[in-house]
C-alpha cells in the first residue's frame, strides 16, 4: 500500500475504529492496540478495495474476535466472549445525555435477547453510520439478511420502545433509517 494512502485512511477512520473497538472490548488500552493492528494489517493486505471504511471495520472486527478468543484461551475464562451485549455494556458511552444512554442500553439488551448479532449491527449503523451494504461487508452476512435484521430491529424498537422514543406511526417509522 502506498504510505500516503494509508495515512489518509488512518486520519479518516482511526477514531471511529478506536471507539468501536473500545466499546466492544471494554478497554481503551486494548482498543488502541487493536486499532493499531488494524492499520498494520491494512498496510500489509491492502488491495484496491471498493469501500475502505467497511473493509477497515471488517479487519478491526476480525482482529477483535481473534483477540477475544486468545484472551479466553490464555485466561481459562469460563464466560462467553462472543461479543454480546455485555461486552458493549462494559465500555464507556460517549453520549452526554443520560436518558439516551439508559434507553440505548435497554434497546441493546432487548436486541441481544432476540439475536446476538442485532446489537452489533445496530451500533455499526447508529454510532458509525455504516450503510446496510457496509455492515454486510463488515460482519460477512449477505446484504438481504442485513436488511431483514434491520426490519427485525425496527419492529423490536417499535414494539418495546415506541413510547420512550415518541413514535406515533409504525408505517413511517424507520424509513429514514435505511
Amino acid at each position: 500500500m502506498e504510505e500516503m494512502h494509508l495515512k489518509e485512511l488512518y486520519v479518516a477512520y482511526s477514531d471511529s475504529i478506536y471507539y468501536y473497538l473500545a466499546r466492544r472490548s471494554g478497554s481503551e488500552e486494548v482498543a488502541f492496540d487493536l486499532m493499531q493492528d488494524t492499520f498494520v494489517r491494512a498496510g500489509i493486505y491492502y488491495k484496491n478495495v471498493e469501500n475502505p471504511k467497511a473493509w477497515l471495520f471488517m479487519i478491526a472486527r476480525n482482529i477483535l474476535i481473534d483477540y477475544m478468543k486468545d484472551a479466553k484461551k490464555n485466561e481459562g475464562s469460563s464466560h462467553d466472549e462472543t461479543l454480546t451485549f455485555m461486552n458493549l455494556a462494559s465500555a464507556e458511552n460517549i453520549e452526554d445525555n443520560v436518558n439516551w444512554k439508559i434507553l440505548k442500553s435497554n434497546i441493546l439488551k432487548k436486541l441481544d435477547e432476540e439475536n446476538k448479532i442485532l446489537p452489533e449491527i445496530f451500533l455499526l449503523r447508529l454510532d458509525y453510520e455504516l450503510t446496510h451494504k457496509e455492515i454486510a461487508e463488515v460482519v460477512n452476512i449477505p446484504f438481504r439478511t442485513i436488511r431483514r435484521y434491520f426490519e427485525k430491529i425496527r419492529n423490536i424498537i417499535y414494539n418495546n420502545f415506541k413510547d420512550e422514543l415518541d413514535i406515533k406511526d409504525s408505517q413511517n417509522y424507520g424509513q429514514a433509517y435505511e
